[in-house]
Order: C-alpha cells, then structure tokens, then sequence
C-alpha cells in the first residue's frame, strides 16, 4: 500500500520549504530552499539555556568617530570595514544625543555600561539569560531577567529601542519587531542586531559554528529574510541593514585557539571586502519619522 509522504514543512517567513541542515549540529536545523531568503530555523527544543556558551564581544578594532553618515556610508558602498564601525558597535549604533532606551538583548552586556558613559541615564535594559542580572549587577550594570511584554508599554515611549541578540530567540518575532517600533517616539532610532545566517563563520564552522549550540535559539536570519521580517512585520520606514565584523568575529563551539584570532580577522575583513554582506552579525537602524503611525 502506498505511504503518503508527510507534508513539507514551511518556511516561517517566507512560506518556502525548508531542507535539513547539518544534521550533527545540536537541533533538527533547516534552511529555506528559497535562495533569495535562506533562512534557518528549527523547533523549539526544550532545554537548560544556563548550559549555553555565553559569547562575547571580541578585542577592539581601530575606532572611528561618525555616527549616522559612516551607517548610511557603508550601507550605501557596499563596503565597510573595521575603523568605520567599532566606535558604533560600542555604542550600539545609537544618536549622540542620549535619551531614554529600552534594550533587550542576549550574550555580553557590557555596551550598556558604555553606554551610561556617554549619558545615556534612562535605560530600561532586559537579558534572555536568567544568570546575567546576578553576574553584571556587580560590574555597575542594572539589568532585568526574561523577555518582557512589550504589548503592556504606552506607544511612544522611549527615543531608542535596541533588539541586540534577540530576535533569534523570541517565540513570537513578528509580534516583538511591531512591538519595537511602536515604542519608538517620532524621531526615536531603531537598532536591531542578529546573528546572520549568511556568514563566514556559518561557512567556515558548519554545524559547529556558535549560533547552532546556543539552546534558546529558534532560528537564524539572512539578509533576505529579515528585510522580509521587517515587512511582514509592517516596518516599512527606510533603513539601513548590513552586517559587521567589529564586534563580533567567527566562532565556534568548542572555541578555536586563541593563537588563531589575528589571523581570523584578517580573513574576515578580506572576506568583507569581496562580499559585504558576510560578517557575523547583522545591523539593522531605522529612524521613525515624525508620520510612522
């Protein structure tokens, strides 16, 4: 008798069927056959997220000291390199004019401390991981534990609202990037950073690359398919979308030597300079106009 063959599962931003994807890596992982969208996800595994690797920023890279034109800049070239964009990753990509910031993010929390620094004193900052509160508390960073519920926040809220590491491990994504922007005030900046399913160390460690073993994570996101997230989440302001080596370089699980670093950076931006879309995380800013509804 013959066996109907189960249903192809979907694609949860395009619609496209999903293939399997290095089945050795923790997690049944696909990727979206639709190569103009090429994202990653998986179901929701129920694990421990305290036994997940907790990564962190990497060594700085020469600085630069622009904002908003070098953004525009390298997003406009096509091109970007590390003494454009360090001194922006340290302050998360945010106006020089300080305000009050909401903040949900994952791995190292340390640019909220910078931040404070630069005179940003009203922030409202949130961590996936149940652990960090505790562990930063002592190093002068005020943090609060979990996901919150954005819905329960009056519109129009905050000057800046920064998704950092968090979308990938959201269960409702669409619902969280409306939420966002819906706080933001006419004029507010909107950051989002991702891990980005289109890079070299996606390349370089397969189903060892770092993203894959970190247990909260739901899925991954190409530059195709978070334009696509943005637009099916109704954010349809001008933005600038690119990715960055200068915050955070190729890594996998377990870690590689330390010795192999330097030469791991030079590859990197090699590589950037030949395809600008291939560093590790992707950025995301977009200013609300004084007309977004």
């Amino acid at each position: 008798m013959k066996q109907d063959n189960p249903p192809a599962q979907k694609c949860s931003v395009c619609g496209y069927a999903l293939q399997p994807l290095h089945p050795e890596a923790p997690g049944q992982w696909q990727r979206c056959s639709r190569k103009l969208c090429g994202h990653i996800q998986r179901e929701p595994i129920a694990t421990d997220s305290s036994d997940s690797p907790l990564f962190t920023d990497v060594a700085p890279a020469p600085a630069a000291n622009s904002l908003w034109g070098k953004i525009r800049g390298s997003f406009e070239n096509k091109t970007q390199s590390a003494s454009k964009d360090r001194e922006l990753w340290e302050r998360l990509y945010l106006p020089e004019t300080p305000g009050k910031l909401l903040e949900l993010g994952a791995g190292d929390p340390s640019a909220i401390l910078n931040l404070t620094r630069l005179g940003w004193q009203q922030i409202e900052a949130w961590h996936l991981c149940p652990q960090a509160p505790q562990e930063w508390q002592e190093k002068g960073v005020s943090l609060k534990s979990g996901e919150p519920d954005l819905s329960s926040y009056p519109a129009e809220s905050f000057d800046a609202v920064v998704l950092r590491w968090a979308l990938e491990q959201s269960p409702e994504p669409l619902t969280l990037l409306k939420n966002a922007w819906r706080l933001l005030k006419p004029s507010g900046r909107f950051v989002l950073i991702a891990w980005n399913s289109n890079s070299l160390g996606c390349e370089l460690f397969a189903a060892q690359w770092l993203p894959f073993t970190i247990a909260p994570h739901r899925r991954l996101y190409s530059p195709g398919s978070l334009r696509q997230s943005l637009a099916l989440a109704k954010v349809q302001r001008k933005f600038a979308l690119f990715t960055s080596f200068a915050g955070q370089l190729p890594q996998s699980q377990p870690p590689q030597p330390e010795t192999e670093t330097e030469a791991l950076r030079q590859k990197a931006l090699k590589q950037l300079e030949q395809d600008p879309l291939c560093g590790e995380a992707l950025v995301l800013v977009a200013d609300k106009a004084q007309t977004d509804d």
